[in-house]
C-alpha cells in the first residue's frame, strides 16, 4: 500500500487468465524461441499460484525479474533456492517501523519480518539487489545508515539502489506533498558518497538536487542556479 505506488489502484484487478492458460504461454514463448518472460503488474508473491508459474519458467530457462516487499517464508526461500533463482530484489525504504507505517501501510513487526527474509536469502545463497525509494517519509540520513548498518551484514547484497521518488500516473496523493526536500536529498547523496570509501558493496547514488536562489546583492535579484 505505498503512497508513492505506480501501479493503478484506482481498481482491484485479479488475474483473469488460468494458470493453465499461463503455463501455455510459457510453452509458446519458448518454441517461439523469446528471450525473456517477465511478470509484472504488482506483487508477485501474492499470486496464489506463483510457485507453478515460478517452476515453469525455470523449467524452459526463464529467469523473471522478482521484486518484492513481501516478507516471504524457509519454504519460500529453500524453493527459491532449489529453482537457482538470481536475480531478486528486495525493496527497503528505511528500518525506521513508524516511517514505513507511513508510507508503506505496514504493520508492526514488519522490519523483523523483512530482516529475517535477508537472513533466510543470505543463508541459501540467493544474491539480493535492495532499491529504496527516497520520499519525504525516509528523507533523513538515519534512515539510510539504518539499511547500511543491516545491508553489511549479508553477503547476499550485491548492490543498493537508492533513487528518488518520482510522480506516478495514478497518484494515491500530491506527489509534491511527499517529494523529498531537496537539501534532505543533498545531504543523503553526501552520506552515500562518504559509504564509498568504507564499504565493498556497491551503491546506485541518485543525482544530487538543483537548488535555485536569489541573489539579494543585485538590483534586478537574478535567480541563479547552484548544484
Amino acid at each position: 500500500n505505498c503512497i508513492y505506488c505506480y501501479q493503478d489502484k484506482t481498481r482491484k484487478v485479479n488475474c483473469s487468465l488460468s494458470l493453465e492458460r499461463i503455463l501455455e504461454l510459457i510453452h509458446e514463448a519458448y518454441d517461439l524461441h523469446v528471450n525473456t518472460f517477465d511478470v509484472i503488474g504488482g506483487e508477485f508473491f501474492l499470486y496464489k499460484h506463483w510457485r507453478e508459474v515460478l517452476k515453469e519458467l525455470r523449467k524452459y530457462g526463464y529467469n523473471p525479474y522478482l521484486s518484492t516487499k513481501k516478507p516471504l517464508s524457509e519454504d519460500d526461500v529453500k524453493f527459491l533456492a532449489e529453482l537457482k533463482i538470481h536475480d531478486i530484489q528486495i525493496s527497503l525504504d528505511s528500518l525506521i517501523e513508524e516511517h514505513l507505517i507511513q508510507s508503506l501501510g505496514v504493520k508492526p513487526g514488519y522490519i523483523n519480518n523483512m530482516l529475517d527474509t535477508m537472513s533466510l536469502l543470505d543463508k541459501y545463497n540467493i544474491p539480493v539487489m535492495v532499491h529504496s525509494v527516497l520520499t519525504k517519509y525516509n528523507s533523513n540520513i538515519v534512515d539510510m545508515k539504518s539499511i547500511y548498518d543491516a545491508l553489511r551484514k549479508f553477503k547476499c547484497v550485491v548492490d543498493w539502489h537508492v533513487v528518488k521518488g518520482d510522480p506516478s500516473l495514478y497518484p494515491k496523493v500530491d506527489y509534491a506533498k511527499i517529494e523529498i526536500a531537496p537539501m534532505d536529498l543533498n545531504n543523503i547523496v553526501d552520506y552515500l558518497s562518504s559509504l564509498k570509501n568504507e564499504t565493498d558493496m556497491p551503491i546506485h547514488i541518485p543525482e544530487r538536487a538543483y537548488i535555485g536562489t536569489v541573489d539579494l546583492n543585485t538590483n534586478n535579484a537574478n535567480s541563479r542556479i547552484n548544484q
